[in-house]
């Protein structure tokens, strides 16, 4: 643009201000005297009032007054358009993107620190705009890199400053920030089958096994709560749960302050089984289980091809010892006309029952030694008033024991007599008992009633204790 004189120089222009608050009031001061409500342009809540007398607004002086009172709250923005400011300088917010020319900002026009993070745009710095090397460790921020930002295989030996080991080596820290290899041997009581040290522990392909060397080395596991929830006692071979195991036996449980219990649960409709073995022989092994049908428990031995049941209680505490000596034998024909003046052996020729099969050949023998209760009733009939007495023996090893009649008491001969006897007697294993008659004196024609579909002669027994 052409001019005449002296070359204008570049100025630009502001406006003085003023902004009023409303306070429910119509007059305020002004900051700049006017010499009428022209010299201000007046906007209130962003809407320009109309100037003038009974209008919006008037103004003299360092006054102005509303026609209406100016709600509390609501905002006044004046403009002095009688008090321009020239700058060199323009005024903030007055110069734009569009304004400035291209290239026109350099890195000499831009202040230190002028530019911060809120300065810069979501995603507006690449990679393309990061020189190289321009970011060391000072540039980053505690955890700002995760396994995420990590590449795949990117962390190896150079990157963790640690010299390369040997196949089969492992890392170690030293506890102060230094990272080494070292093998497993290196490692106090750790066995890698490399050499004959006194390890405790052991551990191959197919086997960790503790105190492979037979020291006598004690093995414990603590619980919470419990410091020797299992203890295996290395010097005298005993192992306690919940104990030391000191109490001499191989295997001790204990308890603190509660019930000591051990279970063994069976799967289902499986047993669950406890056996014992003495003397380390197959047929010396008793077998307790709990049956898998809730009948109830059984104790069992093995005879070398199956286990025989010797105690069973069922689930209402009903036991039976299919095992213990009970029998039960009667004479199934008479014996007539018994020789007078001679013990003569009664026959009970027929077993009701014989369990353990302790009963044979009209004598029982005790399989082991222990108190038997016998139960003898013995009929005869034709008793003759002549002779001088009957009896009946139960000859036992140890012991005879008898019932005896005198006959010679009734006025004439007895159709029948029953003799009994009944008695808990001690017998040592292998002992026997049988019961035998006896006539003396008189006629020879009494006979042992064998019964004709009962059982009125007849020899019992079992083991009591």
């Amino acid at each position: 643009m052409a001019y005449i004189g002296n070359t204008p120089a570049n100025i630009f222009t502001s406006l003085e201000t003023q902004t009023i608050t409303g306070d429910g009031s119509t007059e305020y001061t002004l900051t700049h005297a006017v010499s009428s409500g022209k010299d201000i342009l007046v906007y209130i809540n962003n809407v320009k009032q109309e100037e003038g007398s009974g209008k919006s607004y008037t103004a003299t002086g360092t006054t102005i007054t509303f026609s209406d009172a100016v709600a509390s709250g609501d905002a006044c923005y004046l403009l002095y358009v009688n008090r321009a400011i020239a700058t060199h300088t323009p005024a903030d917010a007055s110069v734009d993107a569009d304004a400035i020319a291209g290239s026109a900002v350099v890195a000499g026009k831009i202040a230190s620190s002028a530019v911060t993070t809120a300065k810069i745009a979501a995603d507006a710095i690449t990679g393309a705009k990061i020189a190289d090397d321009a970011i060391d460790s000072e540039h980053y921020t505690d955890g700002s890199i995760d396994t995420a930002h990590l590449a795949n295989n990117s962390v190896g030996i150079t990157q963790l400053n640690v010299s390369d080991g040997s196949s089969g080596q492992f890392l170690r820290t030293d506890g102060s920030g230094t990272l080494s290899f070292a093998s497993v041997a290196s490692l106090a009581g750790i066995d890698d089958q490399s050499s004959s040290n006194d390890d405790q522990l052991t551990i191959t392909d197919t086997a960790v096994v503790i105190n492979e060397d037979s020291d006598d080395v004690d093995f414990r596991v603590e619980s919470n709560g419990e410091a020797n929830m299992l203890f295996v006692d290395g010097g005298n071979n005993r192992v306690g749960i919940g104990t030391t195991g000191a109490s001499g036996e191989t295997l001790t449980v204990t308890a603190s302050g509660a019930e000591a219990t051990v279970r063994v649960n069976g799967a289902s409709s499986q047993d669950a089984s406890l056996k014992l073995q003495g003397n380390n022989t197959a047929t010396n092994t008793f077998k307790f289980t709990s049956e898998s049908d809730d009948t109830g428990l059984t104790i069992k031995k093995w005879n070398g091809s199956a286990y025989e049941t010797h105690i069973s209680s069922d689930a209402n505490g009903h036991v039976l010892m299919p095992k213990q000596p009970a029998f039960f034998a009667h004479a199934n024909t008479g014996q007539e006309n018994i020789a007078v003046n001679s013990e003569t052996q009664i026959t009970l020729g027929t077993e009701r029952f014989d369990q353990n099969g302790d009963f044979s050949s009209n004598t029982f023998t005790a399989p082991v030694t222990g108190k038997y209760q016998f139960n003898v009733n013995i009929r005869t009939n034709n008793v003759d008033t002549g002779a001088n007495y009957y009896i009946i023996y139960l000859n036992t090893s140890n012991k005879k024991y008898f019932s005896i009649m005198d006959p010679t008491q009734h006025n004439s001969d007895l159709d029948f007599f029953v003799f009994n006897i009944a008695v808990l007697a001690d017998m040592d294993a292998n002992d026997t008992a049988n019961v035998t008659f006896l006539q003396v004196s008189g006629s020879q024609q009494t006979d042992i009633d064998g019964g004709s579909g009962d059982t009125p002669s007849n020899f019992s027994g079992y083991l009591v204790a």
